[in-house]
């Protein structure tokens, strides 16, 4: 199994910690070291078991000083997976999961239909031998535990000092009660047990005299055999922290040999411990995780413990200066997860260190109590239940959120004109006017943001990021000074990106725990006239280089009038993305005749991303069996931009004395596949002029459509169905007379409200132009209709009785 620490040996003896770290940084970052000077030998922890691997090959066999080192990856020591102890802790627990399993089987008493039988009880349940206990007669005297034997009381055994030993040997005399002499049984004898301290050590293979002399006083010999009683024997209160258990035996009082004390011994309280661990993790499904190393993540911790089941939070604490403390939360959905985890993680190593994983404590919420809540206004229980599930829910509904007061404010205010004025409540168009400014402001912020390096696509990513905030229904007028100084009591903010308009904002933190913070403070807070909406940003927001090209689909000034003269080409045509432009291969000429590829490969090697390159070759006429040199060839890089990177280094480069000229290579197309392009172009531009519209209010008009998507191109149809009633039925067709009007409003409206409603725009499948067609797939399903009735009318009921054609009756 691989590791990602390594294991050294023959170290130099006067070689210091920090010299030790400091030579094996070389290659990599060292996340632990551990140095044991007096053995020689210490431990290196890598982040990944790459760099120990590169480590290991390279460190192996070197010197450092004039000692040579034995560098290796590090195995499990004897505490670890191979050890005793890990052993008996896999024991514990298959036995844990099978007494689970045993527990929630049905119990066969509680079946219906089986006659309770009486079973066989368990002598050793320790709730029997208590309900034995109590039950038991007052004459009969009561044990201190269920495996302490009897103390025999002084009447009944006294330590005689032998007349015919000098040596002062204590022997205990029984003395039962006459007509009451019972011999004991063999395989039961008689225990006493004390507790003696600070007892010295004595040899194993010492007699019974020299035992009681070592712990017993000189003075002893001495004194009178009347004057020593029991109590001189007895325990004395504890003064040290060893303590040593005597078993004496009235059958044999020899010493036991205290080999026989192994682990084994101390197993159940090692079992209780776990146990009361998986307990409390049981109850809070929540993991404590120490020993990381200071370069982890948040997200190096997900995709550690994400294999093992669900996780609600990952808290890693940092401190004022945003270094990781050491130490992590790991929230799981269910305790059996947190038990897998806690299981297979613990003492493992983790970016070359040894996690420790304990219990966590339950996570402290400041909840208000029920009573207390109830007491409070309806309208102020559901802002707080609303606060408190902000950072868990996710608006995922629509990222581009705007309110529609500041939409207005900002429209009316570059008009010159007042809200009052844009808004007439006298006209009957306020509506799709509306949608209208919405989209001009979402095309602008689109643009804005696009410029500014977000990836408008990982909008369609569920997964959401931890450091960036969407901020939304921002109130008209507020500055991206208020807005940074408004996160900045939280922690340090990276950037803070408002559009022109102002109606919604990105806010990168430092940190995840500070973004966390901002969110479940400032979720739902109310700024003059408005309340704040935040929402996750998801994950991979920003990109690292930002193209040009990419704002072509947001920007603004893509709306196409009905003014505007589109020439016969631009009707059919549909945006197909040239191969040529995304490639990653480059084209080289001006080659040298002499130039091979394995020289160009040479040449073009130490470039990043470099794959290959070849030099495009011809038979040789005159020598058959060679090739002649076309004085051109290809090279293939890994990526777009690394291809673009090369090509603005090496374009003019002197090779073999002829300056090349490299362009980007662009595929070519025979004219079957251009033909084919075409037709395929053709066919799809009669699939894609037509729109249905979802999520259209009930409210809306036919000319509520036909002015919004007017503004996008000349409309051939406008269609709204409606229902018996002569209510619209929530959704609506439009009709442009071109592929390109219909793409570019659906792209503009894609995030468009109208009337407090999202637009939810798709391409509608064409119907057959062809009547004949249209009117034999009609036919088709008529009759498939009439067949399935039939046939249900037939085997619907079962079986019944018929009548043939010749009277015979048949069943």
């Amino acid at each position: 199994m691989s590791s990602s620490r390594i294991f050294v040996k023959g170290l130099p003896p006067t070689l210091t910690q920090d010299e030790f770290k400091k030579h094996f940084s070389q290659l990599s970052l060292v996340t632990d070291a551990k140095l044991f000077p007096n053995r020689r030998i210490g431990y290196i922890g890598y982040a990944t078991v790459e760099d120990a691997v590169k480590a290991t090959k390279y460190f192996n066999k070197s010197y450092i000083r004039l000692s040579r080192i034995i560098v290796e990856l590090a195995r499990p020591s004897e505490f670890s997976a191979s050890s005793t102890r890990k052993a008996k802790r896999e024991i514990e627990w298959q036995d844990e999961r099978t007494q689970k399993i045993q527990n929630s089987a049905v119990d066969p008493i509680l079946t219906p239909g089986v006659k309770r039988k009486r079973g066989t009880y368990d002598e050793a349940d320790p709730k029997l031998q208590e309900f034995l206990e109590v039950m038991q007669p007052a004459s009969k005297p009561k044990s201190m535990g269920k495996n302490a034997p009897p103390i025999p009381s002084t009447s009944d055994s006294l330590p005689v000092k032998s007349a015919a030993n000098n040596n002062a040997e204590i022997t205990h005399v029984n003395h039962d009660q006459p007509g009451n002499i019972t011999q004991p049984l063999e395989s039961q004898p008689y225990f006493h047990t004390q507790r003696l301290d600070n007892i010295p050590r004595v040899s194993i293979n010492s007699t019974d005299e020299d035992w009681l002399r070592s712990r017993t006083s000189r003075t002893l010999d001495v004194l009178d055999s009347n004057s020593i009683s029991l109590s001189d024997f007895l325990p004395k209160p504890r003064d040290t922290a060893i303590d040593t258990y005597v078993q004496s035996c009235d059958n044999d009082n020899k010493l036991k040999d205290q080999s026989n004390v192994s682990a084994d011994n101390i197993v159940p309280g090692n079992k209780s411990e776990l146990e009361s661990t998986m307990d409390s993790i049981r109850k809070t499904a929540r993991l404590f995780v120490r020993n990381l190393p200071y370069t982890a993540s948040e997200a190096d911790l997900r995709s550690h413990f994400l294999p093992y089941g669900p996780m609600e939070e990952v808290h890693l604490p940092v401190d004022s200066t945003g270094a990781s403390k050491g130490f992590a939360y790991i929230q799981y959905s269910d305790s059996d997860s947190a038990l897998q985890a806690f299981h297979n993680l613990d003492g493992e190593a983790f970016q070359g260190r040894l996690l420790h994983i304990l219990p966590g404590l339950e996570k402290r919420e400041n909840k208000l109590d029920d009573i207390v809540l109830s007491q409070m206004p309806v309208s102020k229980q559901r802002q707080i239940k609303r606060k408190s599930e902000a950072a868990v829910k996710m608006f995922n509904w629509n990222s581009l959120y705007m309110d529609q007061d500041a939409v207005n404010s900002v429209i009316s205010k570059r008009l010159g004109v007042s809200k009052s004025e844009l808004l007439d409540p006298t006209c009957t168009d306020s509506a799709w006017k509306q949608a209208v400014a919405e989209t001009a402001i979402i095309q602008e912020t689109k643009a804005y943001f696009t410029e500014n390096g977000v990836d408008l696509d990982s909008f369609k990513n569920s997964e959401r990021g931890d450091t960036c905030i969407l901020v939304k229904k921002i109130p008209h007028g507020m500055t991206v000074e208020e807005l940074r100084k408004m996160f900045e009591d939280f922690g340090k903010v990276l950037r803070v990106l408002m559009p022109p308009a102002g109606t919604i904002a990105i806010v990168e933190l430092d940190q995840p725990v500070q973004a966390r913070a901002a969110f479940a403070s400032l979720a739902y807070r109310r700024v003059r006239d408005s309340v704040l909406f935040l929402e996750k940003a998801p994950k991979n927001l920003f990109t690292s280089v930002t193209s040009n090209r990419s704002m072509i689909d947001t920007d603004p000034q893509v709306v196409v009038s009905a003014d505007s003269k589109i020439s016969a080409h631009d009707l059919l045509e549909q945006d197909v993305s040239h191969d040529g432009l995304n490639t990653s291969t480059l084209y080289v000429r001006n080659l040298n005749f002499v130039t091979s590829s394995q020289r160009l490969t040479e040449i073009f090697r130490p470039l990043d991303g470099f794959l290959s390159a070849r030099v495009n070759t011809k038979p040789d006429p005159k020598k058959p069996g060679q090739v002649l040199s076309m004085g051109f060839g290809f090279l293939e890089f890994k990526t777009k931009s690394q291809a673009e990177a090369a090509l603005l280094s090496m374009n003019g480069f002197d090779l073999d004395g002829h300056k090349l000229v490299i362009k980007i290579s662009h595929k070519g197309v025979d004219a079957a596949e251009e033909r084919r392009r075409a037709d395929q172009t053709k066919k799809d531009s009669d699939k894609k002029t037509k729109i249905i519209i979802k999520n259209l209010p009930f409210e809306t008009t036919k000319k509520d459509v036909r002015g919004l998507f007017s503004a996008y191109g000349k409309l051939r149809s406008v269609r709204v169905p409606k229902k018996f009633d002569n209510t619209t039925r929530g959704f609506a067709f439009a009709e442009f007379i071109t592929p390109r009007e219909a793409e570019n409003a659906l792209k503009a409206l894609r995030h468009t409200h109208l009337l407090g409603r999202r637009l939810v725009l798709e391409f509608a499948s064409s119907s057959n132009m062809d009547a004949e067609e249209e009117i034999e797939r009609m036919q088709k399903k008529v009759t498939a209709q009439v067949n399935k009735v039939a046939v249900q009318s037939i085997i619907g009921s079962g079986r019944r009785k018929f009548i043939l054609e010749d009277g015979a009756d048949e069943q």
